[in-house]
């Protein structure tokens, strides 16, 4: 019940699909796109019936405040249609998956793999963006730019910020979940 990601890009060897598909894409489209290709994957994505969750309550309306973070349930419910099922889908696979894309970006920086940060870096600002985190995603485009000029020791620094980041981002959202799952 997630969003279907697609990768678009030029490059068509097959290590640069499966760099795709590890960085969480669910399909691969080659550029130039023809819309031809887009529509044949987009009628093979499932379809969701959003009609049954898309009223929210007036109280759902206050946005809840973390260090750096200000999470709005009514914006992010905007990013996935009003489909409440969706955005707690949202919440569960973050919540599952952020210690480990974030452990995997400490190895690359580690290990000096600037392509590899600048991969999961990018990762991690869309899985940020659903919940409109802008300081998760502000400081993943900071280790990007980073990676970029190979400065690992500014990558290493974020990097520990940016965990202390996600951290407070999942426990704002499963407490969002939780707290309009009782409602």
């Amino acid at each position: 019940n997630r969003p279907r990601i697609i990768a678009m890009t030029a490059n068509v060897m097959k290590e640069d699909r499966q760099r795709c598909f590890d960085a969480g894409m669910e399909d691969f489209l080659n550029k130039p796109m023809r819309l031809a290709d887009l529509a044949k994957l987009l009628k093979a994505c499932p379809r969701r019936d959003r009609a049954a969750n898309t009223k929210i309550a007036h109280n759902q309306v206050t946005p809840i405040m973390g260090t750096d973070l200000t999470i709005d349930l009514v914006q992010m419910l905007r990013i996935v249609g009003g489909d409440k099922e969706l955005l707690y889908n949202s919440i569960n696979t973050f919540s599952q998956e952020a210690e480990s894309t974030i452990d995997k970006l400490d190895g690359h920086i580690k290990d000096k793999e600037s392509d590899l940060i600048e991969q999961t870096a990018q990762r991690i600002k869309q899985q940020a963006s659903t919940f409109i985190a802008t300081s998760v995603i502000r400081m993943a485009l900071e280790i990007e730019r980073a990676a970029k000029k190979r400065d690992f020791e500014a990558c290493w620094q974020i990097s520990k910020r940016l965990r202390q980041e996600i951290v407070s981002l999942i426990q704002i959202l499963i407490e969002i979940k939780k707290s309009n799952e009782a409602a």
